[in-house]
């Protein structure tokens, strides 16, 4: 029984692996997901990361949140359950004030907490 459970463990952190691993958005690897995007939505993407990015990396909750941005700059962020709602909600403030970030949907534990709006 104990070799089955190794078996299902050693399974799924293959298929974890396989389905979190990076997908490339530009260059001769890019992933078809982003063959639809103009090279004017591929550089608005790319600010509000950078941006996104910068904010969390600045309140040091590069770790503790996970996003994707769209191709028109709308970005859709998911924190951890420990954040305190007072560091959430400084973060999502500063992510709505930046100009590379056209809207923001914010959740956390999977309950949305700030709708999608500037």
């Amino acid at each position: 029984m104990a070799r089955v459970k190794e078996k299902i463990r050693l399974l799924l952190s293959l298929v974890s692996f396989v389905v979190f691993s990076a997908i490339a958005v530009s260059g001769c690897n890019q992933n078809p997901l982003y063959d639809s995007l103009t090279e004017k939505e591929v550089a608005i993407q790319h600010a509000a990361d950078a941006a996104t990015a910068s904010i969390l990396f600045a309140n040091e909750m590069d770790n503790q949140a996970s996003y994707i941005v769209d191709g028109s700059g709308h970005v859709h962020i998911k924190f951890v359950g420990e954040v305190r709602f007072s560091d959430y909600n400084r973060v999502v403030e500063q992510l709505r004030a930046d100009s590379q970030i056209r809207s923001v949907f914010a959740e956390q534990s999977g309950s949305e907490v700030c709708p999608l709006s500037k």
